[in-house]
């Protein structure tokens, strides 16, 4: 099971171990420069909406994280998992 929250500085150093290398980093976005740093994140989420965190409940890990670009209208995002829980949630608020 999943939970979400909103971003906290303490989920900075787990979210840089996300990207295993430059390419992957590169489509987490375009503008960072590897290795992802909490710096890099903090700048981005400047000019972005709703920055969240999906913790799994069982070991209260932080085991996603996305944002809304400012001004965008719909988020689509195919998969599964935190994947799918996040698009529900940011598209869905409670």
């Amino acid at each position: 099971m999943y939970v979400q929250r909103v971003l906290e500085s303490r989920d900075l150093d787990t979210i840089c171990t996300f990207p295993q290398s430059e390419e992957e980093l590169f489509y987490v976005s375009p503008r960072f420069v590897f290795p992802l740093t909490p710096e890099q994140i903090l700048s981005l989420v400047e000019d972005r909406f709703e920055p969240t965190v999906i913790i799994d409940d069982a070991t209260q890990e932080v085991v996603a994280y996305a944002n809304v670009y400012k001004g965008e209208e719909d988020m689509k995002l195919n998969s599964i998992g935190a994947n799918k829980f996040i698009t529900i949630h940011m598209t869905y608020p409670c």
